[in-house]
């Protein structure tokens, strides 16, 4: 589609490995076509609400972040073991969490530590949990944790600032909590609400067709969308 000069929205992840990424970013500028990842976490009201929290500097300087998702794919997918991923990538395949640190973290990559396997029984061939470390140039080290057993479904993202914390939660599409920890004034301010998952989709896809339409610029760029899958590369090595 970029060759004959189209306009691209992809699927998260970007690709499988790294490999053909640089071509491919080169190719959409030769032809200036826009190419937009779905990296749809970004436009998560609460998610997006931590990152403009962590950006206006109320909690300070990032040092630490934490990242969990966990769910029984059993219960999600009845039809699991018919998966591709559940035969190759397994619960890499929850590679928002990924794309969550070095959003958050907005600096490069230093190096990734990880650690992933088959440990729980739920009859497939791929890791169903993993375990990462990633530490990034600007003295920033965040630790994520994919599963595909756990029971009940959690999703927590925590940024452990040098003046605070921020925690996101949502087991659910349907609810969010954003719970703020100021050390300056010494409490924590609780925000919940309402959510529809598909809000997030609303928004990126209006961020693309915008950009089209209107010659704007996008933020989940094909450099973006490298980030995670170079991470997630690096993790499966090991």
């Amino acid at each position: 589609a970029i060759q004959v000069g189209c306009h691209v929205f992809c699927e998260k992840p970007l690709a499988d490995t790294p490999e053909g990424i640089d071509e491919l970013e080169v190719l959409a500028a030769k032809k200036q076509s826009k190419v937009m990842v779905g990296l749809c976490f970004r436009y998560h009201e609460g998610l997006a609400k931590a990152k403009s929290y962590l950006d206006a500097g109320r909690v300070g300087r990032l040092v630490s972040l934490r990242a969990m998702v966990g769910e029984h794919l059993p219960d999600v997918r009845p039809d699991y073991r018919t998966l591709f991923s559940a035969r190759t990538s397994g619960a890499f395949d929850l590679i928002h969490e990924v794309d969550l640190a070095v959003w958050y973290a907005g600096a490069p990559v230093r190096r990734v530590l990880a650690i992933s396997g088959n440990y729980s029984g739920i009859g497939i061939q791929a890791p169903d949990l993993a375990e990462i470390l990633i530490e990034f140039e600007n003295r920033c080290l965040a630790s994520v944790h994919l599963d595909f057993f756990q029971r009940p479904r959690r999703r927590q993202t925590e940024l452990i600032c040098t003046d605070g914390v921020i925690l996101v939660e949502f087991a659910r599409w349907d609810h969010c909590t954003v719970s703020v920890y100021e050390a300056g004034s010494k409490r924590w301010f609780h925000e919940e609400f309402a959510t529809d998952r598909d809000d997030m989709f609303r928004a990126e896809d209006r961020e693309f067709l915008l950009a089209v339409a209107e010659d704007h610029p996008v933020r989940c760029t094909v450099a973006e969308g490298r980030k995670s899958v170079e991470v997630v590369a690096a993790a499966q090595k090991q």
